[in-house]
């Protein structure tokens, strides 16, 4: 039980995140914001988007250029599961795996539809999305804004830190967000860890297609 709770937390992290910052860059998005010029992150050749497809053991996006192949005691969820937590036409959930133990360790992939913000990039979003994390609790830390290769792909990260109250049971978690900017969507990466070796171990399942 304490598990579901914990990754249940974890997944509306995600959610909250990915239906806002949208919604907060459309808020500033008059003035100078309005007029600055695409990032370099958004092709000008854009491939239309295509959701992921799973399987029990395997992700695959071709849109992404990604493919996730479940470690060793990990469970995908369902694809009825997926949609239940998407927003028709804005944020697509992808994937959500977990450990199948009791430390309710998980990794989640979404995608947001940002084709109303050309110019917003990944630090920017990141930025947009940080009051969206400290709305859920009144303990949370962020550590440095950094950068990782997954499976080739360079994404923005950044880890923090929580502690919230999940159903009447006080919880305690890491998490790190990754994201990377594509054509006119961007791809989000929560992972709820155990510390770094955890996170190794979840990102260990990627690998180009």
């Amino acid at each position: 039980m304490k598990k579901e709770k914990i990754i249940g937390g974890a997944l509306s992290c995600l959610i909250l995140c990915g239906v806002l910052v949208g919604c907060s860059s459309n808020s500033t998005s008059s003035g100078n914001n309005a007029n600055e010029a695409s990032t370099s992150t958004v092709s000008t050749a854009a491939v239309p988007y295509e959701k992921g497809t799973i399987t029990e053991t395997e992700f695959t996006s071709e849109w992404m250029g990604l493919k996730y192949t479940l470690p060793d005691n990990m469970v995908m969820m369902t694809e009825d599961v997926l949609e239940s937590q998407s927003v028709s036409g804005k944020v697509q959930m992808e994937m959500q795996a977990m450990m199948n133990d009791a430390s309710g360790d998980n990794i989640v992939v979404l995608t947001e539809d940002l084709s109303s913000l050309s110019s917003i990039d990944e630090e920017s979003y990141i930025e947009l999305s940080k009051p969206q994390i400290e709305s859920l609790s009144d303990n949370i830390t962020f550590d440095e804004v950094g950068k990782r290769t997954i499976a080739g792909e360079e994404f923005y990260e950044l880890p923090y830190h929580l502690s919230m109250e999940i159903d009447g049971v006080n919880v305690t978690m890491n998490q790190t967000f990754f994201c990377k900017k594509k054509d006119d969507r961007m791809i989000c990466m929560t992972l709820t860890n155990s510390g770094e070796d955890t996170v190794s171990y979840l990102l260990s399942g990627f690998s180009k297609i």
